[in-house]
């Protein structure tokens, strides 16, 4: 996965089309591989939250709470809290 690249431009690159990349699959059954990898982009406990990553995930997390549907707000709403928490 491009996330776990050597170079932080290609990681960057990642972070920022990962969120557009799941909208990309509305209607479709998306893995939930796809959600934990998006969670985990903004959340500290799992290694995320850097300033591009939390941006990112703030800027794209609208979009992909609207792809998911409210039936992904439990699963959401630990990377929402920490992102309104990112100064």
């Amino acid at each position: 996965m491009f996330s776990r690249d050597g170079s932080k431009w290609v990681k960057n690159a990642s972070f920022e089309y990962f969120g557009p990349f799941i909208v990309t699959l509305k209607g479709l059954n998306i893995d939930q591989s796809l959600i934990n990898h998006f969670i985990s982009m903004g959340d500290p406990r799992h290694g995320g939250s850097s300033n591009e990553n939390s941006y990112h995930c703030a800027y794209n997390f609208p979009a992909v709470l609207y792809t998911l549907g409210a039936s992904a707000w439990p699963d959401l709403k630990v990377l929402y809290n920490h992102l309104i928490k990112d100064s």
